[in-house]
Parts: structure tokens; C-alpha cells; sequence
């Protein structure tokens, strides 16, 4: 499986290494509320993230997957964001605004804006009507940039990827 975006995938890595310069690590047991993730960087401890759920995102590898959610993390704590849909608007706001500090605002960054959207929004709103977690978040993500409805209402064994990259403008 490809990422959606190559492009997208580096801007990932390079912000996760600038807001996280003492790196981060992955493990089966982290920090698992807002209020354990704010206690955890408020120690002064390294930024740990959720090592499973990497094999089917728009990414395409865990690594950038585990970046993302780096990168995610650190902008629920600095932002003061908690895990409620709203906490998770102003989160997603906050990696939006990175993006367009750090590769501009473009028509490819306002589309990875929008894939975000979906990939932290939409996702939470799954979790919200559902209450479980997407395994196919490729799938979830390509659907609902499509049709979000149809991507919320879905039970997660229904979602298949699709296939075929959303097109990308060349910028």
C-alpha cells in the first residue's frame, strides 16, 4: 500500500522531530487520557504514543503513523486540549496551523488539512456514534472525505479501501 500523499508523510516526520526534539517512543501502554498524557509531559518525560493500529492508515507505514500521533499528542498538551470532539477540533486546528507555518498554505496543504479533518474529526466522531475504534482508518478516511455521512454511519467491518489515490493537485 502506498500513502496518499509522500509529500504529506515527510511534512509529518519533519514537524513530529521539531516539536519533539528529545524524540518520542512507542509502547502498548501509553499515557491512555488526557489527563495521564498532561501528568506524563508535565514530568518532563519524553512523549510515548500507541504502537498498534499502524497497518491500514493513509501513511502507509507505522512510522509516519506513530509520528502523527507525536505530533498529535503534543498539540492535545501544549494546546490544552482534552479527547472530547471539540478538544479534538481545536487539535486538529492546531497540526492545520504547523502544516501551513511549515509548508505553506497551498492547495496541497489545505487538501492534507482536510485529510487530517477526517483522519482526527472524523474518526472521533466514529468513536462518538460507535463507540469502537476503526480498523481500516485508510478506508474510513477515503470514504469520508467522500461522503462523510456514509463514513459515519458504516459499521467498521463495511469500510474497504478503496484502492485508488485521491488526486493531488501538483503544486
Amino acid at each position: 500500500m502506498k500513502p496518499i500523499d509522500p509529500k504529506l508523510n515527510e511534512a509529518i516526520l519533519r514537524i513530529a522531530r521539531t516539536i519533539n526534539p528529545r524524540g518520542y517512543g512507542v509502547s502498548q501502554n501509553p499515557p491512555s487520557s488526557y489527563d495521564a498524557l498532561v501528568a506524563h509531559l508535565d514530568a518532563g518525560k519524553r512523549m510515548v504514543v500507541f504502537d498498534g493500529g499502524s497497518d491500514q492508515t493513509i501513511y502507509a507505514s507505522p512510522q509516519v503513523n506513530h509520528a502523527f500521533r507525536a505530533w498529535h499528542d503534543h498539540c492535545h498538551g501544549v494546546g490544552h486540549n482534552d479527547f472530547s470532539i471539540e478538544g479534538e477540533i481545536a487539535t486538529w486546528k492546531m497540526q492545520c496551523l504547523h502544516l501551513y507555518l511549515s509548508c505553506g498554505r497551498t492547495l496541497r496543504t489545505r487538501y492534507w488539512a482536510q485529510l487530517l479533518h477526517a483522519e482526527v474529526v472524523g474518526q472521533r466522531l466514529y468513536f462518538a456514534r460507535h463507540k469502537n475504534y476503526i480498523h481500516n482508518q485508510r478506508a474510513f478516511v477515503e470514504t469520508f472525505l467522500d461522503n462523510p455521512e456514509a463514513a459515519l454511519a458504516q459499521p467498521a467491518s463495511n469500510l474497504k479501501t478503496i484502492g485508488g489515490q485521491h488526486e493531488v493537485l501538483s503544486v
